[in-house]
């Protein structure tokens, strides 16, 4: 009776923890979501029009706003997701000393509530670029739906393994931050892997972020050669991290909680 009770509390405990994250997150002030839509479009819109300055073409398509967005909405979806789940333990802290209230409870919490606005975003973002420009598309739905699918595990992977990190050495937060700032240039979002030279394909065909556009972009372009992508690389380095921070999490948790 008892692990049944806790697994009907969880649903409950998870609602109440969205909706506390819409009030402050999202509801502070009116436009809280509005803004969460125009701030991808407007990047998009700025770096659509520079690229046109110098280049007359897009290296895939015709359409420099469906190309750039191709590749920032899935890296923009990665980065907000995996920082809103390593963010959970701190985010939650006066709620986990509840004993009804689980680390696991305000993982799941910000990770469901975060996908579906990053989820909408996307399609509002991308939905709009197609109908206003009309591209000459054959889009793959099932590859658009994989590429979702994987920037989600890999970010609840990503996430969930720093979320430990993060709480237990406040440090390493200062030090990934660092190390990561170079994803945006390496994550294919101003070119296609195609484009680089061999020892450049060789290095960056180990970021999964890397792979993960090219899988939505195989699904954007039906011309788009997707031979290099392996999903299963992306399954691995997702699902590694994610049960270290889930076992480091439910031995630790407790000494970040009462002694961090």
């Amino acid at each position: 009776m008892g692990l049944l009770n806790a697994f009907a509390r969880t649903p409950r405990v998870v609602g109440a923890l969205m909706l506390r994250e819409m009030a402050t997150t999202y509801g502070k002030s009116p436009g809280g979501y509005i803004w969460a839509v125009l701030e991808p479009l407007g990047g998009i819109l700025m770096m659509a029009i520079c690229f046109s300055l110098f280049m007359r073409t897009p290296p895939i398509g015709d359409n420099f706003m469906l190309f750039y967005a191709s590749g920032i909405l899935p890296f923009s979806i990665y980065m907000d997701l995996s920082n809103k789940v390593s963010g959970s333990i701190s985010f939650s802290r006066a709620l986990l000393a509840y004993p009804s209230v689980t680390f696991m409870d305000a993982i799941l919490a910000r990770l469901l509530l975060n996908s579906l606005m990053q989820f909408l975003v996307f399609y509002i973002v991308l939905g709009g670029i197609v109908l206003v420009y009309q591209p000459d598309l054959i889009p793959d739905a099932s590859q658009v739906a994989l590429a979702l699918a994987l920037i989600l595990l890999l970010s609840f992977g990503m996430g969930t393994l720093n979320c430990f990190l993060f709480a237990m050495y406040p440090l390493y937060k200062q030090i990934w931050s660092i190390a990561t700032r170079p994803l945006l240039l390496a994550s294919g979002i101003f070119f296609t892997y195609h484009s680089l030279p061999p020892m450049l394909q060789s290095v960056l065909w180990y970021n999964p972020i890397l792979q993960i556009v090219g899988v939505m972009r195989d699904g954007i372009y039906y011309q788009y050669d997707g031979a290099y992508i392996s999903v299963t690389y992306v399954l691995l380095f997702s699902i590694v991290p994610m049960l270290l921070g889930l076992f480091f999490l439910s031995r630790y948790y407790r000494v970040i909680l009462y002694e961090k």
